[in-house]
């Protein structure tokens, strides 16, 4: 049941409204001036507020200002001695429940607190749902920030990411052109060969004994080897693809069905994730 502070400095007032409004369940606490009822209020949470608008020392009407101020769900209904019109409308633009004029029948005064108690829970009500919606909107805008300032840290790695792989592939392609010049200046055959093993790279000498067109874009190994040579490399070309670097001696056979003996390295390359195969002819060799 509503909690509810009684002020008045008519002792015949506080009991009679008091002792009747204990019959009806309410918890009722009585003060006789402002000052005592301002400690009371600090103390205590109190549904509804009923105030002479006549006290000891003070305006009533400034004790209400002051609760209105501290205490928006408080109700406040004032009571007094007199029909004053002024001070009825100031109390209305204060924002009380009520304005009662003495004497207070036990009906009247039974009414209104019924339905200041019911204005109370449905403020309480509305209050508690707006702190809700309150308390939901920080959340999701927290979660809102949180996953923007994620985005962007993808965005960012993204961009950081891409502008790395740009960079590698104009490094590759720098490297492309001068092994493209350097290895054809060379006699020993060069090739660079992927873990799909796709013929990457292949240097003059290299094209000119494996193959008489030159072309070798989109090609297998074991095509441009021809299936005789690929066979007696695959296995030391299997060993290199897992990160061993492999030398050794064997023969090869052109396109043209000639055969010299090389020595064959596989030297893997984890930046570029594939193999050079160098070939040095060492047929006229002891």
């Amino acid at each position: 049941m509503a909690k509810i502070l009684l002020i008045d400095d008519e002792y015949s007032v506080r009991f009679t409204i008091g002792e009747m409004l204990r019959a009806d369940g309410y918890d009722v606490i009585t003060a006789q001036n402002a000052e005592e009822a301002w400690q009371l209020l600090q103390k205590n949470e109190f549904d509804i507020v009923v105030s002479d608008v006549l006290l000891p020392g003070t305006n009533g009407l400034d004790l209400v200002k002051r609760i209105r101020a501290s205490y928006p769900l408080t109700q406040i209904v004032v009571i007094s001695g007199e029909p004053d019109l002024t001070l009825s409308t100031q109390a209305l633009k204060i924002g009380v429940f009520d304005y009662l004029l003495k004497p207070v029948s036990g009906r009247v005064i039974r009414k209104v607190i019924a339905k200041a108690y019911n204005t109370r829970i449905l403020e309480q009500q509305k209050h508690q749902l707006k702190l809700e919606v309150q308390r939901y909107n920080d959340q999701m805008e927290c979660l809102v920030k949180q996953r923007t300032a994620k985005l962007i840290q993808l965005g960012n790695d993204l961009k950081r990411e891409i502008d790395r792989h740009k960079q590698t592939r104009e490094q590759l392609k720098i490297s492309r052109e001068l092994l493209t010049v350097i290895g054809n200046q060379l006699p020993d055959m060069i090739a660079f060969i992927d873990k799909n093993r796709n013929l990457c790279y292949a240097n003059n000498s290299f094209l000119k004994w494996f193959l008489q067109d030159g072309d070798y874009s989109g090609k297998k190994l074991r095509d441009v080897l021809g299936k005789e040579n690929f066979v007696t490399i695959e296995n030391q070309l299997n060993k290199a693809m897992a990160g061993n670097d492999i030398t050794y001696k064997h023969s090869l056979f052109s396109k043209g069905k000639n055969k010299k003996i090389f020595r064959i390295r596989f030297r893997y390359n984890d930046h570029l994730d594939g193999v050079f195969i160098i070939c040095s002819n060492i047929t006229d060799q002891p």
